[in-house]
């Protein structure tokens, strides 16, 4: 059954995440043009912004080699990686 959320039905959720975490992945993540201008520099923010490094970061769970090629050079653990399915919808408490 659907819930609405700000007045929008939407599919109820499979998941919930009571930890905080960082959205990081976009349905063009295999796009290496989108995924660069609008996921990396997420990614190199979360230093700037001082986001605590064990907080996870939700992927896409089909990451390329591209990407973990970069998550390499930014120094960001595979392990700090929370893959996700497309189509998961979870319900976050914060983000």
């Amino acid at each position: 059954p659907a819930y609405e959320f700000f007045g929008v039905a939407c599919p109820e959720p499979t998941a919930t995440l009571d930890e905080p975490v960082v959205v990081g992945g976009t349905a063009e993540g295999h796009n290496y043009a989108h995924w660069l201008l609008r996921s990396l520099l997420k990614f190199w923010l979360l230093d700037i912004a001082r986001v605590p490094t064990e907080v996870p970061i939700l992927v896409n769970n089909d990451l390329n080699r591209f990407q973990k090629e970069y998550f390499d050079l930014l120094g960001i653990s595979r392990t700090r990686l929370m893959g996700v399915r497309l189509d998961a919808v979870l319900r976050c408490r914060e983000l």
